[in-house]
């Protein structure tokens, strides 16, 4: 939904979310988060960006965050950093949003003041367990070599397509819509998003299978990727 890469969504902290107000909503119905140096969320090559929150998603990120679930499992990684790390301390809304069952982070964020002290630091894994997930779910047909990075391809070509309605009635002009989701996907070069727009023209049909797959995955409850222990 913003297009963001994985070690940017899983070092979001409990203070991002406080921006989430209503005063904040911008025009299109998103809420504008810095993400790079700096903010403690990690981006690509330290660079900084933008990232535009959906109304729906922003809610359901702040519901998360004050959950009985979220909260257990911020006790339980006071209670590990302090056996482990008694001389670091890390402030309420430092903590990170996503947190394992077992109280740790998913990826851990440059500025966590344990970054320089560990040295097997988590990089996302729980993408490959969530992967496990979906493809136990899906018939042989479904494409095996499905990573979470599709889940960006997706966002750019639904966007890419949003985008075309406007250059039909006037009101982007053509190439206008490069630029935009060049910003929106954080590329550093206008060749590379050239280069997903062309994917986006061949329409291959894993991205279509992915893309019917997702609308009936998220159109109902998210209780069946609920982690278990044994999957963290």
């Amino acid at each position: 939904m913003t297009g963001a890469r994985k070690q940017t969504v899983l070092t979001m902290r409990l203070k991002h979310l406080k921006g989430f107000i209503s005063e904040r909503l911008q025009a299109d119905g998103t809420y504008l988060l810095h993400a790079g140096p700096g903010t403690g969320m990690d981006t690509k090559k330290d660079r900084s960006q933008r990232l535009h929150v959906p109304k729906q998603l922003a809610e359901e990120l702040r519901v998360l965050g004050d959950s009985p679930m979220m909260r257990q499992r911020r006790d339980k990684f006071r209670a590990a950093l302090s056996l482990y790390y008694p001389n670091i301390q890390i402030k309420d809304e430092d903590m990170y949003v996503f947190l394992s069952d077992q109280g740790g982070c998913y990826y851990m964020a440059k500025d966590d003041p344990r970054y320089p002290i560990v040295k097997s630091r988590p990089i996302g894994q729980v993408t490959d367990t969530i992967k496990r997930k979906i493809l136990q779910k899906t018939s042989d047909k479904y494409p095996q070599d499905f990573s979470y990075h599709w889940l960006r391809a997706t966002f750019g070509f639904q966007l890419y397509q949003r985008l075309q309605a406007l250059i039909v009635v006037g009101l982007m002009r053509p190439g206008d819509d490069i630029d935009f989701i060049m910003e929106r996907m954080h590329h550093a070069t206008r060749e590379m998003t050239e280069h997903y727009l062309q994917l986006f023209k061949m329409l291959p049909q894993k991205t279509v299978a992915q893309e019917k797959f997702e609308a009936s995955l998220f159109s109902g409850s998210y209780s069946s990727f609920i982690l278990s222990a044994q999957d963290e």
